[in-house]
């Protein structure tokens, strides 16, 4: 006698049923997943497309939106004249052409041959305390000569601390964009070595900024986290009408805006609530 199956065990089997297809479709995702993170780079995948795809661009009409264009350049800032002359001859049929007038076109280009000067360095000593001394042009950025005589040029060196300063490249992309644009070909190495050598060229810039900043009737000073090195450091400003100091110190105290402002400053600080610049308020009254 054959045992009859309860409803209880067919539900149990229905239930392993599905669990297996689940399963086995959990799997097919799975292994596409693991595929597609093996592929070479490509487009990220966005199914099949539509039947009936809308036109591409911006619509004409009133949706079109506020059209814009390049101003052409004024004429003291051009720098080339190029004429376009008429063909002898119709491309078309052949005929004669007859010239109705001449129309302008405006193009700003990116100057790629870089500039290689030669510096001639005169060297003497001098007859009293027997010193060596070089001459020195305003062009130069370093005094080195020998081996490391061949040197980057003012401009070169602030499209270095542009793109990565301002750009975020790191060292290495930024000598593959120099070498790729201009030619150029520089270390990582040396990219590192020019932001300092360019920051010690606007030091006179800097003092400045700092100057006009302590002779401001009123000033903002405030203070965020930063890091030099791994190491915890602040990153001090100080606000005025017409310049910002920014200063990176190790403490964040009042220091800094006494070392800007000098303790005898009469003018009207703004800050928050914290504490680093009550210090500076109260020797100052």
């Amino acid at each position: 006698m054959q045992p009859v199956p309860c409803a209880g065990c067919h539900a149990l089997q229905r239930r392993v049923h599905d669990l297996q297809a689940e399963n086995d479709r959990l799997r097919r995702q799975l292994d596409e997943a693991t595929r597609a993170r093996k592929r070479q780079a490509a487009p990220f995948a966005k199914g099949q497309p539509a039947a009936q795809p809308r036109k591409p661009g911006r619509k004409p009409g009133k949706d079109y939106g506020q059209k814009a264009h390049r101003p052409p350049p004024s004429p003291e800032q051009i720098d080339e004249v190029h004429e376009a002359p008429l063909p002898e001859v119709c491309p078309d049929c052949g005929g004669l052409l007859d010239e109705t007038h001449v129309a302008q076109q405006f193009q700003v280009e990116i100057p790629r041959k870089p500039v290689h000067r030669q510096f001639n360095i005169h060297v003497g000593l001098c007859h009293q305390c027997r010193r060596r001394v070089q001459g020195r042009l305003p062009l130069q950025t370093s005094d080195a000569l020998g081996a490391a005589a061949s040197q980057l040029g003012p401009d070169a060196q602030a499209a270095v601390v542009e793109l990565n300063k301002q750009g975020g490249l790191s060292h290495g992309k930024v000598t593959r964009c120099l070498e790729s644009l201009f030619g150029i070909r520089l270390s990582r190495g040396g990219s590192a070595h020019t932001v300092p050598r360019a920051a010690a060229r606007c030091e006179p810039v800097y003092a400045s900024i700092r100057q006009s900043v302590g002779q401001s009737g009123r000033v903002v000073p405030d203070e965020t986290g930063w890091r030099v090195g791994g190491y915890p450091a602040w990153l001090h400003t100080v606000v005025g009408p017409q310049a910002t100091a920014y200063v990176i110190d190790p403490t964040r105290g009042g220091s800094v805006a006494e070392a800007i402002l000098g303790l005898d400053y009469d003018g009207t600080m703004i800050h928050d609530g914290w504490s680093p610049y009550d210090r500076f308020v109260g020797a100052h009254h």
